[in-house]
């Protein structure tokens, strides 16, 4: 059965607020007229890019995604949300938001840190073939009008990047206060030193009360998610930062180990044969791409190169480099 997510209510005054019309949206979606009259409307992972293509075609999706962000973080109430405001720091925010984005839609955040500067990328959930521009600049603009609404304090990003038709507008220029660079993948990248300020509205008793109830919804989105997809896309994100442990990655899913292990093995496979999967994909694809073997093996969480040979060639029958030159001849 697919994941449904559920169209947070903010979703309804971002409607009434752009003044368009529900059941227009609900027609060009090609969606049962019904939901206009669900008090808890869920939709599947590409029924949502349904609703936000509907509303693409009826507003300006630059203003619709600048709009959608600043009412996101003013007036609609998630649980998801309002918990992350709670959190001490933008880093800790940004964080909590990424293990509970599927609670507001299909799609996640990649995080890539480095000395300086936090990096935020949006990317689309296991579901999804692709995350559109459109709706991957709104989750950019988010990131901006929120990290503004819990400082009370404009902070300009050191870099932002965003398909052609965002970054040339001036509207978009305005709003994040720098010139965006134009990129296929869209992403917003801030300082360390903004990242890690004290939140004006950090309240950890409120994060306390709120991280159960995520938890448990959390645990009831993936429940309907196979097991196997959850862990591949939890590996795929973690292995580059070093983390390749069970326990790395039920922490990412929301679920204790023993339970991740548990619907495994419902699926008849355990959490070797997945790991090894997908390094076995991810090396093969490296190579493709001329990544340097020593790149690729820690890229895939290896601590020696050698062990990384290894492996490859258990899965291969042949050496990395081996199967670089066969690559490169065909």
């Amino acid at each position: 059965m697919p994941r449904r997510f559920t169209l947070d209510p903010g979703f309804r005054v971002i409607l009434a607020e752009l003044d368009l019309d529900p059941r227009e949206m609900i027609s060009r979606a090609g969606l049962s007229p019904s939901l206009l009259y669900t008090e808890s409307v869920t939709v599947t992972g590409p029924e949502y890019l349904k609703v936000w293509q509907a509303l693409c075609e009826m507003h300006d999706p630059v203003d619709l995604a600048l709009s959608a962000a600043k009412l996101a973080t003013s007036t609609g109430f998630s649980p998801a949300l309002f918990a992350a405001t709670c959190s001490p720091t933008y880093e800790i925010a940004v964080d909590r938001l990424r293990t509970y984005k599927s609670l507001l839609g299909p799609f996640t955040l990649r995080l890539e840190r480095t000395e300086d500067v936090l990096t935020i990328i949006p990317e689309p959930a296991p579901e999804l073939e692709y995350l559109p521009s459109s709706l991957a600049a709104a989750e950019v603009a988010f990131q901006q009008a929120f990290i503004t609404h819990a400082l009370r304090e404009v902070v300009h990003p050191v870099r932002v990047v965003m398909s052609p038709e965002f970054a040339c507008d001036e509207g978009v220029q305005t709003f994040f206060g720098v010139l965006p660079l134009t990129g296929n993948e869209a992403s917003i990248t801030y300082s360390l030193r903004d990242t890690r300020r004290p939140f004006l509205t950090h309240d950890s008793s409120m994060w306390d009360y709120f991280e159960p109830e995520l938890q448990r919804r959390l645990t009831v989105v993936n429940a309907r998610n196979s097991a196997v997809e959850m862990t591949r896309a939890a590996l795929i994100e973690l292995l580059p930062s070093g983390q390749s442990t069970i326990g790395a990655v039920a922490k990412r899913t929301a679920l204790s180990p023993r339970t991740l292990q548990r619907r495994l093995d419902e699926e008849s496979v355990t959490y070797q044969m997945v790991l090894n999967e997908v390094r076995r994909d991810l090396a093969v694809s490296y190579i493709e791409k001329d990544t340097a073997t020593p790149d690729i093996a820690f890229l895939l969480a290896y601590n020696e190169v050698n062990s990384f040979t290894r492996a490859f060639k258990s899965w291969e029958g042949m050496t990395p480099d081996a199967y670089r030159m066969r690559h490169e001849t065909n």
